[in-house]
């Protein structure tokens, strides 16, 4: 399955890059041993044709990020276009960097529908990584998607997680925001929730009883 869904990404980008520039794709060997901090976003694409995998991915990956800073989305939502079926077969580092990029640039596009994919599949993966300064950027991203797209409890969920890392000052407009979202849930969903998380004693179950008793 796996090469087949390679096989047909190398097509894809056999035709894409032909118009990225005429310069050859180097052996899989040179492409490890270049620097690759030099290359440009096209020249690691044609790079990545003769790496195995799965440096081939890394690469790709490497690639649509530089495009992403560079300001060029479209060539960076092509490539991410082009990793998604490959999603099952990274790593959990290069599926949360994948699953950010993607979502950056579908809220970056306003189209916050196509970046609850990509917030979908963050929530499905470690979200303690990094700094606490990175955590509580990326639990925002996550929390506008669940918000712009109605999830009211993913969102409220993923803002009770957020409270845990703010300082004092942010946790008041914090929880009016957990609140506000809770409302907006149906009892049968709160109710489903509470059931699911009934042998923990985290602060999500007692957000969850106390928008259930008002419900009631």
């Amino acid at each position: 399955m796996k090469k087949e869904i390679v096989a047909g990404t190398l097509c894809l980008f056999t035709l894409w890059l032909s118009g990225c520039g005429s310069t050859p794709p180097k052996p899989a060997t040179e492409a490890r041993a270049a620097d690759a901090t030099q290359l440009s976003p096209a020249q690691l694409l044609q790079q990545a044709m003769a790496a195995p995998s799965p440096m081939r991915e890394r690469m790709m990956l490497d690639a649509a990020e530089r495009y992403a800073e560079t300001g060029e989305t479209e060539q960076a939502r092509f490539v991410i276009q082009q990793l998604t079926p490959m999603l099952s077969f990274m790593t959990t580092a290069e599926q949360s960097r994948l699953a950010q990029l993607g979502l950056q640039i579908e809220l970056q596009r306003g189209q916050p529908e196509d970046a609850l994919f990509w917030a979908d599949h963050l929530s499905q993966l470690p979200l303690n990584q990094g700094s606490l300064g990175e955590q509580s950027a990326l639990l925002r991203k996550l929390a506008e998607v669940y918000t712009l797209t109605d999830q009211h409890l993913a969102a409220a969920r993923i803002l009770s997680r957020l409270a845990g890392l703010e300082d004092l000052d942010s946790l008041a407009p914090l929880a009016q925001r957990i609140w506000q979202q809770l409302n907006a849930v149906p009892a049968a969903s709160l109710e489903q929730a509470l059931a699911e998380e009934a042998d923990t004693t985290s602060e999500w179950y007692g957000w969850l009883e106390l928008a259930m008793g008002q419900k009631q």
